[in-house]
């Protein structure tokens, strides 16, 4: 069973897992999010997964670490997110078992901010028209533009600039309706936000 509520940690139901939970934390570091777990026992565990979302209902895998299997031991565990959203991050602890079967915990957040600041219009964008990232300031070096799906995965990669007026515009944008995630770049700074398409 989890321990006391701790600070950061998303409300949510506690359940129980085949490991004796200590704690599962988040902390910042630099440009990322640390996420540690420690563990006083497991008992047939195979791997644990963090998984992240950007609004606690679609989670992606971030990464794997492998467990103990058997222990009655205290067992201490990291894995660390390079590349936060800005904003708030929301990670769970999913636990596998040898057969396959797993568990989750309880939802925790972590906010991030280190940011180029910019905002998206319009937003919701009708698949096929044009967006438009505004920029609170005008960058010279060139940008890495992401955008992900709600899976976490790539569907558009590019190196852009902004124009005089501090803008980026993307034409005719082709996306299927959902939730997706723009990320802008430098070579020291990096933000995110939400688009969705209709």
């Amino acid at each position: 069973m989890f321990g006391p509520n701790i600070s950061g940690t998303f409300p949510c139901n506690i359940v129980t897992l085949p490991i004796e939970l200590l704690y599962f934390n988040s902390s910042l570091s630099s440009e990322a999010i640390v996420l540690d777990w420690a563990t006083a026992t497991e008992t047939n565990n195979d791997f644990f997964t963090i998984e992240k979302s950007i609004d606690a209902i679609n989670f992606y895998e971030l990464g794997n670490v492998q467990g103990k299997g058997n222990s009655t031991n205290t067992n201490y565990y990291s894995l660390t997110d390079t590349n936060p959203y800005v904003g708030t991050n929301y990670y769970r602890l999913k636990q596998t078992d040898f057969n396959n079967q797993f568990k989750y915990s309880s939802i925790i957040s972590q906010d991030y901010q280190d940011a180029i600041n910019f905002s998206v219009y319009p937003n919701p964008l009708e698949n096929g028209n044009s967006l438009h990232i505004k920029c609170s300031e005008h960058h010279n070096t060139p940008l890495d533009l992401i955008i992900y799906n709600n899976l976490g995965q790539i569907i558009l990669h590019k190196t852009v600039k902004t124009d005089s007026q501090n803008e980026i515009k993307l034409n005719e944008l082709q996306l299927t309706a959902g939730l997706y995630v723009i990320k802008l770049k430098s070579e020291t700074k990096s933000s995110f936000a939400k688009l969705i398409i209709e």
